[in-house]
């Protein structure tokens, strides 16, 4: 009786206990990546990827984004494939420092698997139209106008939403609009509006911190317009302006002017 006593306390201790078992089940997020161009920017696709232990091998995950003190579910559900990884596909949502998260919900179906979550934080950039942004300074006379957000019209195609100036007699007017080291990149066609004259001549520019890039100043001519992107991390502040030496007044436009930052830096009321 003995010997029986003893086998079957072997037997309790070495048979494992649903706890252990569930101690093995285990998800790590690894990495939160641009599926194309590098930043994360709220609207576009992103890639969230990791490993998932073996016993998780075919389980469906839940990718999950905090929203606040809240956890907010979106709709990919990944699954683990035979060599134990995973990777979901979403669109990237949040402003700023925003944290995702993978979670196994756990099952007792079949066999008992407990609850597994791993959570990674990432950069979530958004592209801001600069005609939403309140301009914070700016320099204006008699006969010509700071740039401003306005409808303008270049080479024919009309654009509702452009930052537009307009200079004559080698007067310079611009206007200033802050990116308070939030912003790492500045987007527009620059060129004239239809509306200026055959003659149209001068330059506009763009300029970042009182440095103008090299790709910061476009001729002031009628015709199509000059795609513009700049550098513009770790900038406070950014400036477009215009100069002209006709007798009559040159508008330059900057179409579809827009900043990509992790914070809407300075909005308009």
């Amino acid at each position: 009786m003995a010997v029986i006593a003893a086998a079957v306390g072997f037997g309790l201790l070495a048979a494992p206990s649903p706890a252990s078992a569930a101690e093995r089940t285990t998800v790590v997020l690894g990495k939160i990546a641009a599926a194309s161009g590098g930043t994360v920017t709220a609207g576009k696709v992103i890639v969230l990827s990791g490993r998932a232990s073996s016993n998780l091998k075919g389980k469906k995950l839940i990718v999950q984004v905090k929203a606040g003190a809240a956890w907010r579910t979106l709709s990919a559900t990944p699954t683990v494939t035979s060599k134990q990884t995973f990777a979901a596909k979403v669109k990237a949502v949040g402003l700023g420092t925003t944290t995702y998260r993978i979670v196994y919900p756990g099952t007792t179906a079949g066999k008992d698997l407990s609850r597994s979550t791993s959570s990674r934080s990432t950069v979530v950039w958004q592209w801001f139209p600069l005609a939403g942004q309140k301009t914070v300074d700016s320099k204006a006379s008699y006969g010509w106008y700071e740039p401003y957000a306005q409808a303008a019209t270049m080479a024919g195609v009309y654009y509702p939403e452009a930052i537009a100036g307009s200079s004559k007699n080698d007067r310079t007017s611009w206007s200033e609009f802050n990116l308070s080291f939030q912003c790492k990149q500045f987007s527009a066609l620059s060129g004239t509006d239809d509306s200026s004259p055959s003659d149209s001549s001068g330059t506009s520019y763009i300029t970042v911190d009182s440095t103008t890039p090299s790709k910061g100043s476009v001729p002031l001519k009628l015709g199509k317009p000059t795609a513009i992107s700049l550098n513009v991390t770790d900038a406070m502040r950014l400036r477009l302006s215009v100069v002209s030496p006709n007798s009559d007044a040159v508008t330059a436009v900057w179409a579809n002017a827009k900043i990509l930052c992790k914070k809407d830096v300075n909005p308009k009321d």
